[in-house]
């Protein structure tokens, strides 16, 4: 692939940083760029992507995380000198009035532009395109690059385009590391205010007085991975637990049962989470999440897990409307199907979700969390929030159901199920290892069954 020797539109006149990116990109085909806000990340990213359409024919895609997003922020978007995003191509490159519907250009090559949110990520699938933007990346569901976009651009040999400022050590974190450390393939650049001084110390203190957190500052311009996310409910627990080196390497303990906690998924992701708990400590084991599964697939992951790491199971819980609905199918609702296919659910009594939520921020500074196998769900919990009143410029009590949620929720079924029934026994460590070799080892209990601490709290 030849470098494209990419000119600059003449009504576009770049920031020095933005420059650097234009003529330092050169032929590598992955970019990554961590700029503060207001730093100007889409006009450099836009006028990049259509100086490369013009040359070469193809599908190009500009990607937020939502529609409506996209259509605010490109189609509709004005730049902070008060030029139109569509104002920077030429007319005479266009073959047509802009497509308002689609949000679709076409210019004279040929080519195709389109700007598109990935909050419904199937319409992506079975796509072409040779160019992406993914925008606010930390924002987009963690599945939308490696699971969908990714295998397209690798087979075609195109080009694809990150930025954001952080949102907590979710994906965006992960892939900025590893682009980082791969410069032969990758370009990245951090640019904070430390490096424009666009903003004076002055605005800070008046974005403080304005209510604006000194966590949202640090985050969207001194690109900050390390606070918490602004409206998270459980961020700051999970950046202490990072702290007090509770998210490391968390191996099961043989004398104790392992239990599951469902988020059951009717039409999205269904999560379990495994964990023990043993003397007030909860440890958190692992985790899995898949999309449009039946029942008998995550039954199946249940037995691998169990092979691959002898988990001796104990209780699985499901949530209070396991009694219903599909998850294909079994009569009389999910949670009779799991027991024909092998488990003895336990179904969670409804409660409020704010208190949920609480219950969460009870236990959860107690527990150890396996950094390998429950990665996707620390990402989960610490993305987890309230849901911003763009009317009102301030976060509602309600949170934000995205692809996070199905994680969060199954963490608040876990945290119920472990004040309703697995928080009573009251022994210590050891005298709980003694017990459970009298009486769940050696009496001739198949560890396979379903026994639950019952035995234990009985005698």
């Amino acid at each position: 692939m030849s470098s494209p020797k990419l000119q600059v539109h003449s009504d576009y006149e770049p920031l020095p940083w933005q420059e650097k990116f234009i003529h330092g990109i050169g032929t590598k085909k992955r970019a990554f760029l961590l700029w503060a806000r207001r730093h100007g990340k889409d006009v450099a990213c836009w006028n990049y992507l259509w100086l490369r359409a013009i040359k070469k024919t193809g599908i190009y895609y500009y990607i937020y995380p939502k529609h409506n997003q996209a259509r605010k922020a490109i189609w509709e978007g004005i730049t902070s000198s008060g030029k139109r995003f569509l104002d920077f191509i030429p007319r005479q490159l266009l073959t047509r009035d802009p497509n308002q519907t689609e949000m679709r250009l076409e210019l004279v090559n040929g080519s195709l532009i389109r700007v598109l949110g990935s909050d419904n990520d199937d319409s992506l699938r079975g796509t072409n395109p040779i160019g992406v933007v993914l925008s606010e990346f930390a924002y987009h569901k963690p599945s939308t690059w490696p699971i969908i976009l990714e295998p397209i651009l690798k087979q075609n040999g195109g080009w694809a385009l990150f930025n954001t400022t952080p949102f907590g050590r979710n994906h965006a974190y992960d892939l900025w590391n590893y682009a980082s450390k791969n410069p032969e393939e990758w370009y990245t650049e951090k640019i904070t205010n430390d490096d424009s001084h666009m903003i004076s110390s002055d605005e800070f203190e008046e974005m403080k007085k304005r209510g604006v957190s000194e966590e949202t500052i640090q985050q969207e311009y001194f690109c900050n991975f390390d606070r918490g996310v602004e409206g998270s409910y459980y961020g700051r627990i999970l950046t202490q637990l990072r702290l007090d080196e509770r998210i490391k390497d968390v191996r099961h303990d043989d004398y104790a049962q392992v239990h599951t906690a469902w988020d059951l998924g009717f039409s999205d992701s269904t999560a379990i989470i495994w964990f023990q708990t043993i003397s007030g400590e909860v440890r958190i084991l692992d985790y899995y999440e898949a999309h449009g599964e039946t029942l008998p697939h995550y039954i199946n992951v249940l037995e691998s897990k169990r092979s691959k790491y002898n988990y001796n199971y104990g209780n699985h819980y499901m949530p209070h409307d396991a009694g219903a609905g599909s998850l294909s199918k079994g009569h009389g609702g999910i949670a009779k199907y799991a027991y024909e296919l092998g488990i003895k659910p336990i179904i969670l009594p409804r409660d409020f979700l704010e208190v949920g939520i609480e219950r969460v921020r009870k236990y959860l500074p107690r527990s150890f969390i396996d950094a390998t196998k429950c990665e996707q769900l620390i990402k989960c919990l610490e993305s987890y929030r309230k849901t911003y009143n763009e009317k009102y410029q301030c976060y509602s009590d309600t949170p934000l159901h995205d692809w996070s949620s199905h994680g969060a929720d199954a963490m608040r079924y876990l945290c119920q199920s472990i004040e309703g029934f697995n928080d009573s026994t009251g022994y210590s460590l050891e005298k709980h290892r003694e017990l459970k070799r009298k009486f769940g080892r050696d009496d001739g209990v198949d560890p396979k069954q379903n026994q639950g601490f019952d035995y234990l709290r009985d005698r």
